[in-house]
């Protein structure tokens, strides 16, 4: 007769009733008479095997319950779906029969008997040899078909009641393994790609450590620009862009090489030096790739560092960590290549968060203040405007320059905040002089790159106008250089729809970055200052070609030229002779605070 599929009690009262629950992840009760075979399986089945050590202890078990060797096959559905088995465990004579020696799968007669197990979810009463096919599963899962040697004729057939019950309490441990097993997945698997995640891969870092792996690289590879590329083209066109940059770093690496996803565009690389060649990383995606049939471009940034030496022993973490530093500088100052992690990055590193920490309380503590540094004809030494300057003065009294506190504040994304913050107080300023008759034309304020970026930027302009009570007129931007990054249509519209405002545009610091002629014509621009690192070399021979072409540039392009730095009346005389018309610099004035501002303003007269 067929054994019958018993299920726990409680198990079948809900069946019964028509509910569909979620069970608990707790191994069965063990029922009287299954001492020691259920509890051994329970054990089995939590230790964490693979389900090849699985299905060979249910052969094991098997065979105790009935009192034989335990010889036999399991299989499991073939992933296809196309009606072949998996082979899982063989043993006994079975493992050396022609059907079960393949690669992982079963043939022949037997192929047939395990194949209507599973398809009827069910078990088959023993045949005239005494061997039986049995079925361990539960609702809702493919489950598992066991082929295995019984007691033969004329001995007893193993009791069906019992063994059904065993089958059904495998059945339900199988169900809780799957569910563990997709627990693990979801822990330690990139949802999107199908490569370990970032957990996974710190621990991999971790016992590549401890088991003392020497040179070794762990390496964070960057999909440069990848945002941009998901904002134009989409989500779904970022995903497979993730997909196919995975697949070629995998086709670059040797297979015992760890490859993972630790971040939304990064991935992880873990190996001996000898097979992870950071070069070859960013080589692998030298050819456009096909993205959705698409041609596409794309570069890669790599930072790196190698596993510490004996006596050492990071977390992967740490190491991580490290890496990441690497990744950053290079991202900021070596796109497209790769750069190995130093100590001293990481002290830097370590210093750079110290102060954006101390930035952020200095704000809250209002440590922040400005001060004004006049700018004047150099012909007619008349007052034409003032430029605010951001200063930093801790409770103790120190300063700390803003060559240091800038570009953290630039790098964080704080200096939008603080941008916003400066021009209200400028304009502020600029307010109070005008109804002291004090004023000059224009108030100059630098504004950065991220500020430039920021959609919001424009009505902050507004709002910092609007609030002083002032005119576009009575306003200057400086910007840099650097916005010759920037998306031309983005920038050209942003600066049109400041100088419509009556807002004049200056070019600070012009020289000293990229120096692309092309956007000095193509920007609404109203004056070009000179650097005053080529203000300060005008005293040397040949020192003042730079400053010159500039000014003559300035003149051809309709511009007005300032030059900063100014600190002897001979620059002042040799910027004058070269046609350059406004200046600033200690000479002139000192930058000021509003206080000291009105002392100087008053004796000007």
């Amino acid at each position: 007769m067929t054994a019958p599929s018993v299920l726990p009690a409680a198990a079948s009262a809900e069946a019964g009733a028509g509910h569909a629950r979620v069970h608990a992840v707790v191994p069965p009760e063990p029922m009287p008479g299954l001492e020691p075979d259920v509890h051994a399986a329970v054990r089995m089945a939590l230790k964490g095997s693979d389900l090849h050590g699985f299905a060979r202890h249910v052969l094991e078990q098997l065979g105790l319950l009935m009192g034989v060797a335990g010889h036999g096959v399991v299989c499991a559905p073939a992933a296809d779906d196309a009606g072949g088995l998996r082979l899982l465990a063989a043993t006994g004579p079975y493992a050396e029969r022609q059907e079960c020696a393949g690669p992982g799968t079963v043939a022949g007669p037997l192929r047939e008997r395990l194949r209507q197990a599973l398809a009827r979810r069910s078990s088959s009463p023993p045949d005239a040899q005494g061997r039986l096919a049995l079925y361990v599963g539960s609702p809702g899962n493919a489950g598992i078909a066991v082929w295995i040697d019984g007691p033969p004729p004329p001995a007893q057939p193993p009791d069906a009641g019992l063994l059904g019950l065993f089958c059904a309490n495998l059945g339900l441990l199988l169900h809780h393994r799957v569910l563990l097993e997709r627990l693990h997945d979801r822990a330690y698997q990139d949802p999107l790609v199908p490569l370990p995640n970032r957990v996974r891969f710190i621990e991999k870092v971790d016992a590549c450590v401890h088991q003392g792996a020497r040179d070794h690289i762990l390496a964070l590879v960057d999909v440069d620009d990848f945002s941009a590329a998901n904002d134009v083209m989409g989500h779904r066109f970022g995903d497979r862009l993730l997909e196919v940059v995975a697949r070629r770093l995998a086709d670059a690496l040797p297979r015992d090489v760890l490859l993972a996803r630790v971040g939304s565009d990064t991935f992880g690389v873990l190996g001996p030096a000898e097979q992870v060649r950071p070069q070859a990383l960013l080589d692998s995606v030298r050819h456009p790739l096909a993205v959705e049939s698409v041609p596409h471009k794309v570069t890669l940034t790599c930072g790196w560092v190698r596993l510490p030496g004996a006596g050492d022993t990071p977390t992967g973490a740490e190491l991580l960590k490290d890496a990441t530093i690497a990744l950053k500088r290079a991202k900021r100052d070596h796109r497209g290549q790769h750069l190995q992690y130093l100590a001293h990055m990481g002290a830097e590193a370590r210093s750079r968060a110290v102060l954006l920490s101390d930035l952020r309380a200095a704000l809250e503590r209002q440590q922040l203040f400005l001060v004004y540094q006049p700018q004047l004809d150099l012909a007619s030494r008349a007052l034409i405007g003032l430029e605010a300057l951001l200063r930093w003065r801790t409770d103790d009294g120190r300063f700390i320059p803003p060559s240091q506190f800038i570009p953290v504040a630039e790098h964080s994304g704080l200096i939008v905040a603080m941008g916003a913050w400066v021009l209200a107080t400028a304009c502020r300023t600029m307010r109070e002089l005008l109804d002291e008759g004090l004023a000059p034309q224009r108030m100059a304020v630098n504004v950065s790159m991220a500020q430039l970026q920021d959609p919001a930027f424009t009505g902050v302009v507004q709002r910092a106008l609007a609030q002083a009570g002032i005119e576009g007129r009575h306003l200057e931007l400086e910007i840099t250089e650097s916005v010759a990054v920037l998306p031309t249509e983005l920038l050209e519209s942003t600066l049109q729809a400041l100088r419509a405002q009556g807002i004049s545009i200056a070019i600070d610091d012009f020289g000293t970055g990229y120096s692309s002629l092309s956007y000095l014509e193509r920007l609404p621009l109203d004056r070009i200052k000179i650097d005053r690192t080529f203000v300060r070399q005008l005293g040397e021979p040949r020192g003042g070609r730079i400053a010159e072409m500039v000014a003559q540039l300035g003149r051809r392009l309709g511009l007005q030229v300032l030059a900063e730095g100014i600190e002897d009346a001979q620059a002042w005389q040799a910027l004058q002779a070269m046609g350059c018309q406004e200046g600033q610099g200690f000479h002139i004035a000192m930058p000021m605070d509003k206080a000291a501002l009105r002392t100087w303003l008053l004796a000007r007269g």
